[in-house]
């Protein structure tokens, strides 16, 4: 069984405490990978590509984030890029929600790179937040950077719990996606996906957009997006 790079978090946390966390495991690995790719660069290989591929990013030491699995020691340059940027979309989206809403606490995050779910799989988003009042908050992350296929969309879409077509989901949970400026303007601009939810760009974050999803032809009435239309007025 693969072990993830990041632990998940299971403990209650502040969102903008969760931000600084994923952002010292994200600064961490971006370092290492900075070493392999410079170790590789001056050694002046024949088949650099080669080596690249085949290479391995040390992560041994103690400097190691606590995010970070202590049974991991050493990753594929691959699965680090990817973990990066997952952790920098779910870092934007951390402090965003934490300093919109100082209500929310997070619940637990799952920063881990995945495939796209398939039609019955179970909704598991990478960050839950609730807040007074029985809120119950939902985030995904998402790096896609070009709109070849719908299909890493919807699947982020079912992590949600959005299912198109069905009442199931049209419950009291607000639900987001953060990801990059082209998903985000693609989702805001709705197109083929009209048919699962509606889309609304409610703020960025650094580089990171955060779009909510509703079922379709319901207002964009929560709390939190009250909250990101102050901030922005």
């Amino acid at each position: 069984m693969a072990r993830h790079l990041i632990e998940a978090v299971a403990e209650p946390v502040a969102p903008c405490v969760l931000a600084d966390q994923l952002g010292e495991a994200r600064r961490f690995l971006e370092a290492r990978l900075r070493a392999l790719y410079t170790r590789l660069l001056e050694s002046e290989a024949d088949a650099l590509g080669l080596a690249l591929k085949h290479g391995r990013v040390d992560l041994r030491g103690d400097s190691r984030p606590a995010l970070l699995n202590a049974r991991v020691r050493d990753q594929n340059p691959t699965e680090v890029v990817n973990m990066t940027a997952t952790l920098v979309r779910l870092e934007d989206a951390a402090r965003w929600f934490g300093t919109a809403d100082p209500d929310l606490t997070v619940i637990c995050a799952h920063p881990t790179t995945s495939g796209v779910a398939g039609p019955d799989a179970p909704a598991e988003p990478d960050l839950m937040m609730h807040g007074s009042g029985g809120r119950e908050v939902w985030v995904e992350a998402s790096d896609v950077v070009t709109w070849d296929s719908n299909d890493a969309p919807k699947g982020k879409l079912r992590s949600l719990g959005v299912r198109p077509g069905s009442a199931e989901w049209r419950d009291h949970r607000e639900r987001y996606i953060a990801g990059s400026r082209v998903l985000g303007e693609k989702l805001a601009a709705g197109g083929v996906l009209k048919a699962w939810a509606c889309f609304r760009m409610l703020a960025v974050e650094g580089s990171t957009r955060i779009v909510e999803v509703r079922p379709p032809a319901r207002e964009f009435t929560t709390a939190t997006a009250r909250a990101g239309d102050a901030a922005q007025a």
